[in-house]
């Protein structure tokens, strides 16, 4: 087994493992030696090879070369809704960003049910913005939540349309677009 998997399969068990530890589980006498095997594998750094350990970008005995991703690539906070005024409400959870995503927060969408979301699937959002012409985008009316589609008028005029009944929806308020939809089995 390679060293570069074998220090995956430590940090797969112990995801808070530090390079001392690891140097001293693989029998090494310092822990830049970690560091080296780390490097060769054109990762910068223990904390981004964790990250794409415990993402899967990087899986052990894989037989090709794995490199960082060069995109946007963290954490991006839930929230379990917003204030009145549009303010999201952080959980102080985070998840893993999928690659390349231009999200800002995720939401678990708490239904009914519509056309493409469905109760507990997780919405990527990022602030609304009428120039980029999102389809789907996250509204608020007094203080439920709905997910609509952004239907433009006029070339410039953004309305909110129900997806479900295919008629202007009024009294909502656009604040998120929806960049994204993660769905679990």
């Amino acid at each position: 087994m390679r060293v570069i998997d074998k220090i995956a399969q430590l940090i797969l068990q112990d995801p808070y493992i530090t390079a001392k530890n690891i140097a001293r589980k693989l029998g090494y006498a310092e822990e830049k030696t970690v560091y080296y095997w780390i490097d060769k594998s054109h990762f910068k750094g223990l904390t981004a090879f964790k990250r794409a350990v415990i993402n899967g970008q990087f899986q052990p005995g894989t037989p090709f070369k794995v490199r960082e991703s060069r995109v946007r690539y963290g954490r991006v906070p839930v929230i379990s809704g917003t204030t009145a005024e549009g303010h999201p409400i952080s959980t102080g959870d985070t998840m893993p960003a999928p690659s390349g995503s231009k999200a800002h927060w995720v939401w678990a969408y708490p239904g009914p049910a519509l056309p493409g979301f469905l109760v507990g699937d997780w919405i990527w959002l990022a602030p609304f913005d009428a120039r980029h012409g999102r389809a789907w985008a996250l509204a608020i009316d007094g203080d439920h939540h709905l997910v609509l589609r952004a239907v433009f008028y006029d070339s410039d005029i953004v309305r909110p349309v129900d997806p479900a009944l295919y008629v202007v929806d009024r009294t909502s308020r656009l604040l998120f677009s929806v960049t994204e939809l993660t769905r679990n089995f």
